[in-house]
């Protein structure tokens, strides 16, 4: 994936909005990567907007957002005062769950 990619939306189509600032290709950042994609394909299809932004390439917007941790996963919800943050390379699906706003 280009850096012009990682920075980009490469999922934009509904209601739900995820950033996961990853660094590079470290192993836990392409777990994350890997466990996101399946994650939403299952239980969303179109209905999220998935941006990953590459804290390596791109460190001002992790400032900017207070991300000091990678794989950081950044859940929308109700406005730009509402967010969920959740730590890790994303194996725990029940947090995953738990931190995504009502389907309904």
């Amino acid at each position: 994936m280009s850096k012009d990619a990682r920075q980009k939306s490469s999922t934009k189509c509904g209601k739900y909005r995820l950033r996961l600032f990853t660094a590079g290709n470290e192993y836990n950042s392409m777990q994350a990567r890997k466990n996101l994609k399946k994650f939403c394909q299952e239980h969303f299809g179109c209905d999220c907007e998935l941006e990953e932004i590459d804290v390596l390439e791109n460190p001002s917007a992790a400032l900017q957002e207070q991300i000091l941790v990678t794989p950081t996963l950044e859940v929308r919800t109700n406005g730009p005062e509402s967010r969920i943050l959740i730590f890790g390379n994303l194996t725990d699906r029940r947090r995953l769950e738990a931190a995504m706003p009502d389907k309904g």
